[in-house]
């Protein structure tokens, strides 16, 4: 894993997916990217050669996958949060990265801060929340 590339917002993340890559619906891009602290374009690559087409979701099992390619898998926390929004209250001031999976979405937490179109208010149910961690 090595070093976190550091993004300043979701902002910046989502201004090199639209320029460079020509990419939308790219919450797991930007999750893969944020939770391996690689750049976008590593991530975006990762997913192209596991099948993502640009501009579109993924499932699950590609996302496992991966993120196994970057020596990272998820484990579930039993973490009780209704919406996007109460779960980045609970997350906020944690260490680590977390996933926030939501109705056809996810929301990257690291260190505490949401990299997310969503930060801030959104009220998306949560269905799952997963912890980052390295392979063992």
């Amino acid at each position: 894993m090595g070093y976190f590339m550091r993004y300043e917002s979701y902002e910046a993340v989502r201004d090199i997916a639209v320029k460079y890559y020509k990419d939308g619906n790219m919450c797991t891009v930007v999750a893969l990217a944020v939770a391996a602290g690689c750049g976008y374009g590593k991530a975006f690559h990762t997913y192209r050669r596991l099948g993502r087409r640009t501009g579109c979701g993924t499932w699950m099992p590609m996302q496992k996958n991966a993120f196994a390619e970057h020596g990272l898998m998820l484990q579930r926390v039993p973490a009780e949060a209704a919406t996007l929004v109460t779960a980045e209250r609970l997350l906020k001031g944690t260490q680590g990265t977390f996933l926030v999976y939501s109705r056809g979405h996810v929301s990257a937490v690291h260190n505490g801060t949401m990299y997310d179109w969503a930060a801030g208010g959104s009220r998306k149910r949560v269905t799952a929340i997963f912890r980052v961690i390295p392979k063992a």
